[in-house]
């Protein structure tokens, strides 16, 4: 009984952690920034950095604590390569 509450319990927090990774990879991909043309050139810039910001504050705080679970062994590595472009961006 107590093994099977043992595996339960890890596959209940991987699926968690598999869902909240699934639910960040789609918020970036949903994300529009706002774009302006620089000067007269043919080059866009982003417009507001606020959003960006927040977009990338949130997102670290959500891998850091992916990382941060005991459950995160088999997803570590796309956890981590997460937490890489995300500090590019930063």
């Amino acid at each position: 009984m107590e093994d099977i509450t043992s595996i339960s319990t890890q596959a209940s927090q991987e699926a968690s952690l598999r869902t909240q990774l699934n639910t960040l990879d789609e918020s970036w991909k949903e994300n529009n920034f706002p774009v302006k043309q620089y000067k007269d050139k043919d080059c866009w810039i982003i417009d507001e950095f606020d959003i960006l910001f927040q977009a990338l504050d949130e997102s670290l705080a959500t891998i850091n604590m992916i990382l941060g679970s005991r459950y995160v062994k088999p997803l570590r590595v796309e956890a981590e390569v997460w937490k890489k472009n995300l500090f590019t961006l930063n």
